[in-house]
């Protein structure tokens, strides 16, 4: 069985001999694995952890002149946003593109643009094995980039002029169209954005609902309409809403942070209606616990998060840059020898 198929077949609650894995890392330790691996000469096939996922993003459209970097670390991207990378990969906005509330004279990108998917070699991805992932920035987070993240966030308090409306529109059919002009050969799209905090959402659910939440249906709907499953990525706590994301359509949740949610509960209430992606803590045994406490915490996700199907184990998001080398070692270790599933 091949990993792509190991991983459909998890998404359908069809048994599986082992429980896929898929990893997001920072580039500290991902090198740091890398070379663990190269110098005891256990590299998988694939050059590095033998993940279970391949993602690949869409490009720029033809024609398109990349603005590049500005100077002193700057960058502006397509929308027209001014990042500042000196302190890390994600870096800080200095100047949105939308200084105001207004779209007035501002033209959105297009999703459907011709070029977007040249770059991809689809004969290559389907020959890899693995399961095919497009992994596009989400809705809140597409359009909280246009006007930075505080901005954002009062607009949506205020929804002055009708500009929420608005943006969102734009931001949700921009995404669609990427859905829609994806080749063939993904396999599912990740949404990814963030809602959550620590306890609780960044805005009241009532608000997630009335304004993310049917433009959300609409992008999971232009994934399942191509044959791709529907996952989502959101950081922090956002248990009161997953009733609603069974209701639009989302198959996966990522990356289930055991710090923020209860994950033995959402075993328990939804693991019947989706399936949990991540579910290690990042924010804590990854950094802080002991070898033994990572070998734990994976026995506990295979054993009660994985029982009956429904788990694709990883880091409750990115493994930082502090993380104890030593526990990445050892829960790729186990990874890569087989973790078997229990029904």
């Amino acid at each position: 069985m091949t990993k792509r198929e190991t991983v459909l077949k998890t998404i359908a609650r069809e048994p599986t001999e082992y429980i896929p894995y898929s990893f997001d890392l920072s580039g500290e330790i991902a090198n740091a694995i890398h070379k663990w691996l190269s110098d005891s000469g256990k590299l998988a096939d694939d050059g590095f952890i033998g993940d279970y996922f391949q993602f690949v993003g869409s490009g720029f459209p033809d024609g398109y002149k990349n603005e590049g970097p500005m100077g002193a670390n700057l960058y502006k991207d397509e929308f027209g946003s001014v990042w500042d990378f000196t302190f890390g990969s994600c870096g800080n906005m200095r100047e949105p593109a939308l200084a105001g509330p207004s779209l007035k004279g501002y033209a959105f990108p297009n999703g459907a643009a011709p070029g977007r998917w040249s770059h991809i070699d689809e004969k290559a991805l389907k020959n890899s094995g693995k399961y095919i992932v497009f992994s596009p920035i989400g809705l809140f987070d597409t359009c909280w980039r246009l006007r930075g993240f505080e901005n954002f966030l009062a607009d949506m308090a205020g929804e002055e002029n009708g500009f929420m409306e608005d943006i969102l529109d734009l931001g949700a059919e921009f995404i669609c169209d990427l859905v829609k002009t994806a080749p063939p050969c993904i396999d599912g799209v990740r949404f990814t954005e963030d809602w959550g905090l620590q306890r609780g959402m960044m805005m009241s659910p009532s608000l997630w609902r009335a304004l993310l939440k049917p433009r959300l249906k609409k992008m999971y709907g232009a994934a399942r309409s191509k044959g791709f499953g529907v996952l989502i990525h959101s950081c922090g706590d956002i248990a009161q809403i997953f009733p609603d994301l069974i209701e639009i359509g989302v198959e996966v949740v990522n990356p289930v942070q055991p710090e923020a949610m209860d994950i033995h509960m959402l075993k328990r209430e939804y693991g019947k209606d989706l399936v949990f992606y991540g579910g290690l803590g990042s924010q804590s045994t990854l950094i802080h616990g002991t070898v033994q406490d990572v070998i734990d915490e994976v026995e506990d996700r295979v054993r009660i998060i994985g029982k009956g199907g429904g788990l694709i184990l990883g880091p409750a998001g990115t493994i930082p840059r502090d993380g104890k080398h030593e526990n990445a070692f050892k829960l790729v270790e186990l990874c890569m020898n087989g973790l078997k599933c229990q029904y």
